[in-house]
């Protein structure tokens, strides 16, 4: 095939470091900017006889990139750190959400159990109030950009779940300098409602704690400045804030502490936070909200050192409170047990030190995430992402999924799990056998809340031949939910799913473990909508 050399649509059309796309749809190269001595800024279109220039739209642009986009029909153009897309007619700028949220300080953070997703919102960066909704749904952040109405720009707001009702909920803030403010609103994942309470409401505040008291299904609120700093414990139960604070023992007055709910003990904790004013105080006591009754429960022994700024979550698979970072900054972390701290900060790699920052757990990752704050050098802000998946027991874990999802399924009435499993560890360096079957407990209240559960144990080791594989005579491990309450316990609410593991019986210590799996078996009893089921 030969070649032919066209003209040029004019003596002026020679240029350098354009760039075109093959329009698929409407037949037509198109053909952008480039460079003769300066940046262009045109846009030409060949039928494959002659140059059209069309109208132009995007900055001059030399060496920039553009591709055809068939399935949409449109020429896409990038560069400059600019995206621009082009239908034939006009060019549309397009900016594409960020990957991850921008570095910031003095946001707040929950996670949204039923949907799996960490919500994040507002915040502190550079010189403005941020305004701006995330959610990290199994380990990817994603921008939401909701209709209608939204919290306005803030700082120092408090946020937390409230299970029964499936809502994300935020109260107050710092909206510019000492404007501090009073409002409610709720995040169904869709959008944000402003709520408008009706009597009384907690005064307007900055740097105060909320928790879920999953207990007694109302949010908890502590603390905070105003006028003045405060020490008033307010709850809501989803219409009304009611003044809550007790006659009797109470932390003092403070701001920038942290709290989380133990779903295991059933108790709201709380550590830290400072005072106001010139001769600034740090706290280092610790607190819980029991039923109603604030009890000091600051130990006798090791405490985290006083802070403010610090972040604070549940970790259910170890049924302790974590505590990470503060003023300092810092970059320890500990674990509350209810009764004392244990210092578990790593020896390894772990997250720079870091005030006002952000820490939920995951509960789909199964990991503690941590997210910005201002770091150890002068106002320098953090937009880093890390994650803690705590193993303080050093065990090897089969885990295996079962889907209780199907067409009509309606009420599940029945749960039975059989296993074939063995496993060997060696807690104080000498050889022990056994496995131990646990399930995933989606929910509270109850002794278990949201975490691992061990279900059954059994005697068995791992058998020399074949490989791996347990000690058939003593490996069957089988168990039953005594009720239908107890089954809805292990599905998940987000997607009717449910989870296994298999585990060494005990700890491995400071030596080896192992554990093998040969036979799972999920029986699920359920009531079908669906006409002729039974």
């Amino acid at each position: 095939m030969g070649r032919s050399r066209l003209a040029p649509a004019h003596d002026g059309f020679a240029r350098k470091l354009a760039t075109m796309a093959f329009d698929s749809v409407r037949g037509r190269s198109v053909l952008f900017g480039g460079y003769d001595g300066s940046s262009l800024g045109e846009t030409w279109e060949w039928d494959g006889t002659i140059w059209t220039r069309r109208t132009s739209a995007p900055p001059g642009c030399a060496g920039c990139a553009m591709a055809f986009d068939a399935i949409r029909g449109r020429a896409v153009l990038f560069g400059a750190a600019e995206t621009w897309e082009w239908d034939g007619s006009i060019w549309r700028k397009r900016t594409p959400p960020a990957s991850v949220p921008p570095a910031r300080l003095d946001h707040a953070m929950a996670f949204d159990s039923v949907r799996g997703a960490v919500v994040l919102f507002g915040g502190y960066a550079r010189s403005t109030r941020l305004q701006d909704t995330w959610e990290r749904t199994r380990g990817t952040w994603a921008g939401r950009s909701p209709a209608g109405a939204k919290p306005s720009g803030r700082q120092f707001h408090a946020m937390t779940y409230d299970q029964s009702r499936g809502r994300v909920v935020l109260f107050g803030g710092d909206a510019h300098l000492s404007d501090y403010l009073q409002d409610t609103w709720e995040w169904d994942g869709a959008a944000w409602t402003e709520r408008m309470p009706t009597g009384t409401r907690p005064r307007p505040r900055r740097s105060h704690a909320m928790a879920y008291d999953a207990g007694r299904s109302r949010v908890v609120l502590f603390g905070g400045i105003g006028r003045s700093v405060l020490r008033d414990t307010w709850e809501w139960d989803g219409s009304a804030w009611t003044d809550r604070t007790p006659a009797g023992p109470n932390p003092s007055a403070r701001q920038g502490h942290a709290m989380a709910y133990d779903a295991g003990r059933g108790c709201v904790v709380l550590f830290g936070g400072r005072t106001a004013g010139d001769e600034e105080l740090l706290f280092q006591d610790a607190w819980e909200w029991c039923d109603g009754t604030w009890s000091d429960r600051t130990p006798s022994g090791t405490s985290p050192p006083a802070r403010w700024g610090g972040a604070m979550a549940y970790d259910p698979l170890v049924r302790r409170v974590v505590l990470f970072g503060g003023s300092g900054p810092l970059a320890d972390t500990w674990e509350w047990d209810g009764s004392g701290w244990i210092d578990r900060t790593p020896s390894g790699t772990g997250p720079p030190a870091r005030t006002r920052h952000g820490l939920v757990f995951d509960e789909t990752t199964r990991t503690s995430v941590l997210f910005g704050g201002m770091g150890e050098a002068p106002n320098t802000l953090l937009g880093d992402t890390w994650e803690r998946e705590a193993s303080p027991a050093r065990q090897p874990a089969l885990t295996f999924e079962a889907s209780a999802l199907g067409a009509g399924v309606a009420d599940i009435s029945g749960l039975r799990v059989r296993a074939f499993c063995g496993g060997v560890h060696s807690p104080y360096g000498a050889s022990d056998t056994g496995a131990t079957l646990l399930g995933w407990s989606t929910r509270g209240p109850g002794p278990a809340g949201v975490g691992w559960v061990r279900l059954a144990t059994a005697v068995a080791g791992l058998a020399p031949a074949p490989a791996r594989l347990p000690d058939a005579s003593t490996a069957l491990l089988d168990w039953s939910a005594p009720s239908a309450e107890d089954a809805m316990r292990f599905v998940s609410e987000r997607d009717r799913r449910l989870a296994f593991q298999c585990r060494p019986a005990g700890p491995s210590g400071s030596g080896e473990a192992q554990v093998a799996l040969d036979y799972v078996e999920v029986r699920v009893r359920y009531r079908t909508t669906v006409q002729g089921g039974g």
